[in-house]
């Protein structure tokens, strides 16, 4: 049974729907990725735009869904990798796969892994909470 921590008001159904939803539009993409923009908010209620990677198996599908969030090191040029490496083998199992971007916009494009600033707060596990289920709005 999955379980997701701090679940909001969205049901995990409707976010793989929306996942499905992405993935239809884009079904005439080649398979790998494509880029995205996914519209989330702050705490503050302030309308924010996160970049973010689908991924997807060749076919038609249809196919089950997975988000994946990045870690400390985000998704920049000092990513640890483990995001594309998860996708890449979901995708070869048949997953299509969407990774938010929770860190380049909100301005850690290397990560927080390192980074004592108190403001690093911008980005965490809380709030990027949130980022995972924006997929679906």
């Amino acid at each position: 049974m999955l379980r997701m921590v701090g679940a909001g008001p969205r049901s995990l159904r409707q976010t793989l729907l929306a996942i499905a939803f992405w993935a239809a539009v884009l079904g005439g993409c080649a398979t790998g990725t494509s880029e995205l923009s996914i519209a989330t908010t702050s705490p503050a209620g302030v309308a924010e735009r996160m970049p973010a990677a689908l991924w997807k198996p060749e076919g038609a599908g249809p196919f089950a869904a997975v988000v994946v969030m990045h870690d400390c090191s985000g998704l920049g040029p000092r990513s640890s990798g483990a995001p594309d490496r998860w996708a890449k083998e979901l995708v070869d199992r048949g997953y299509v796969v969407l990774i938010p971007d929770s860190f380049t916009t909100r301005g850690y494009p290397d990560g927080v892994c390192t980074d004592p600033s108190p403001r690093r707060v911008d980005v965490s596990p809380l709030r990027r909470n949130r980022d995972a289920y924006a997929v679906s709005s």
